[in-house]
């Protein structure tokens, strides 16, 4: 009884030690801080070519190039200014969907 006891905490101490290492190796993605009005004026630089209530998928395609070639990343910043210039995340997300992995549309 006394080896089964030493096994069990062994395998439960392995668990534990398994857990932490892919804790430390995935760790959760860091919140983004909001974007600087410098960041802001060239989103709505790059929204300024297109009309909300007529894109195409097309237009939702290179929009979203646009916004990457000026360094910007899917996320909840992102998505706010983009939602406050008058665009919809959901119908951008519609048009041309996010990779798998990205942050999707809150």
């Amino acid at each position: 009884m006394n080896l089964l006891l030493k096994r069990v905490a062994l395998l439960a101490a392995s668990v534990l030690i398994a857990n932490a290492t892919l804790a430390q190796a995935n760790p959760p993605p860091a919140p983004q801080a909001a974007l600087t009005a410098e960041q802001l004026a060239k989103v709505r630089a790059v929204l300024s070519k297109y009309k909300p209530d007529a894109l195409t998928t097309d237009d939702a395609k290179a929009l979203k190039r646009g916004l990457r070639d000026a360094g910007f990343q899917p996320g909840p910043a992102l998505d706010a200014a983009i939602a406050s210039s008058g665009f919809s995340i959901h119908r951008l997300d519609a048009l041309d969907p996010r990779p798998a992995g990205s942050a999707p549309a809150r």
